[in-house]
């Protein structure tokens, strides 16, 4: 599961290196992942550039950029964008290609409300019925606000599990909700997945939104 190899910050200069247009390229001559062969969510890609298993995902908005796993499928039935301020993903990878099956749901908002942290924590633990704690990670252009959750779905077992933070640029109005869910099918036991390399990974893909900045 865990697929980090490189530093965070080379992984990021080694994806944005090449700017390659995907617009009118042939899906035949791309490599043949998810989200090069998927036309919608090929849009999002900043170029056909992999690394340790991401593209860069650009944003719509032009208000961020993100690490975005090679084989997740972007919803466009779900996409929602609102001018350059608002843009909501859905996308996720079954056990066709992943060992875990996962959703993902990130909202991105720009805008002074931005800065309320209170009123975003407690509208995201309202959205997934969390009543804890949240985890701060402070980095040097962003703060993140991380916490998890085990939830019965369809046993008597928790065979649902919620990573999700809030995101806060530190030098612009903007920020991003990030949930990722994971799921278990096995309903008599409880999962055997490595959670620490989960929670590991769903961090960093939350340290890898880098945002633009705008006000």
């Amino acid at each position: 599961m865990k697929r980090w190899l490189l530093p965070l910050s080379l992984v990021l200069l080694l994806i944005g290196g090449c700017n390659q247009d995907l617009e009118d390229a042939d899906p035949k001559d791309l490599p043949d992942t998810i989200a090069m062969q998927d036309e919608f969510t090929r849009e999002f890609m900043s170029s056909a550039e992999e690394e340790e298993g991401y593209y860069l995902f650009e944003s719509k908005t032009g208000g961020y950029t993100m690490l975005y796993p090679v084989n997740s499928k972007l919803d466009d039935i779900y996409y929602e964008k609102v001018n350059d301020s608002y843009e909501a993903l859905h996308f996720g990878e079954g056990k066709e290609s992943s060992e875990v099956a996962y959703v993902i749901r990130s909202t991105y908002k720009q805008g002074e409300n931005t800065n309320n942290i209170e009123l975003y924590l407690t509208l995201l633990s309202e959205s997934i019925d969390y009543d804890g704690e949240y985890e701060e990670i402070e980095l040097d252009d962003k703060v993140i606000y991380f916490a998890m959750k085990g939830e019965k779905v369809n046993s008597k077992v928790n065979n649902a599990f919620d990573f999700f933070g809030y995101i806060k640029s530190k030098d612009s109005n903007q920020g991003v909700r990030y949930i990722y869910v994971v799921t278990c099918f096995d309903d008599d036991d409880d999962c055997d997945y490595d959670f620490d390399a989960i929670e590991e990974e769903v961090k960093q893909l939350m340290k890898s939104i880098e945002f633009a900045t705008k006000d």
